[in-house]
């Protein structure tokens, strides 16, 4: 009796255990993971996503986003065509759609760090039109408000949009001009482009020419002085133009 006893005890045992295997199979937790992602990364990706693009002007790109297997925790997503089920998006959605679909997913992403690290762009705006230009713009300043946003562009429009918008929301900036002279490139100036500057930007930098002008003249200096004075006249013309 004692020897049934403990067979019918291991069986029981063995039961147990293999109940308990069963519930922390990786199968089960891999399932769970991906029903949370879906439910709360995916989805709220999607909506933040979608929401913004509606945003910034484009309300008939009808995309979707889909979750991608990753591995190790990982989420990724694809860019689909809400409702179709042929066509690629780069088939059917234009260079700017594409590109505000990019710029739209990337800041959305951004709020799911907790970092605050810099980001930079490089003419993020150059195949938009205006109006998507400007809501584009108001993006870009708002997120200087959260991180360091460095953006390199050539259009000094949207320069001086990017001012009058930071401006607006009371960001601050710091405009450099980056310039090649000859061979030597990479010329950095703590000064905004002079073509796009503002009267009173330039009226600035004159004053500073001035009293450089003024030193030269002071110590002596008849070669700097004379240089300084024709750079001085042909700026003021060209800020007297602008005026």
């Amino acid at each position: 009796l004692p020897a049934v006893l403990d067979y019918l005890r291991s069986l029981k045992l063995a039961e147990a255990e293999k109940s308990a295997a069963d519930k922390i199979t990786k199968n089960k937790i891999a399932l769970k993971a991906g029903e949370l992602q879906q439910r709360l990364v995916t989805d709220a990706f999607k909506n933040q996503a979608l929401t913004s693009i509606k945003g910034i002007g484009l309300d008939r790109v009808h995309f979707g986003i889909e979750r991608q297997p990753g591995g190790k925790g990982k989420v990724l997503h694809k860019v689909t065509i809400e409702g179709a089920t042929t066509g690629s998006p780069d088939a059917v959605f234009s260079e700017s759609e594409r590109t505000a679909i990019s710029l739209v997913c990337f800041l959305t992403e951004l709020t799911a760090n907790d970092d605050n690290c810099g980001i930079i762009f490089d003419e993020p705006v150059s195949s938009f039109d205006h109006r998507i230009r400007a809501a584009v713009v108001g993006l870009l300043v708002g997120e200087a408000k959260n991180r360091q946003v460095v953006i390199f562009t050539h259009d000094l429009v949207f320069l001086r949009d990017l001012c009058e918008e930071a401006d607006h929301q009371q960001i601050e900036i710091t405009p450099q001009n980056v310039e090649a002279l000859g061979s030597v490139t990479g010329i950095v100036s703590r000064f905004m482009p002079w073509s796009g500057a503002k009267v009173a930007q330039r009226v600035h930098h004159l004053d500073k020419l001035l009293a450089d002008a003024k030193a030269a003249e002071a110590a002596g200096n008849p070669d700097d002085y004379r240089k300084m004075n024709r750079e001085f006249y042909s700026l003021l013309r060209s800020t007297w133009e602008r005026a």
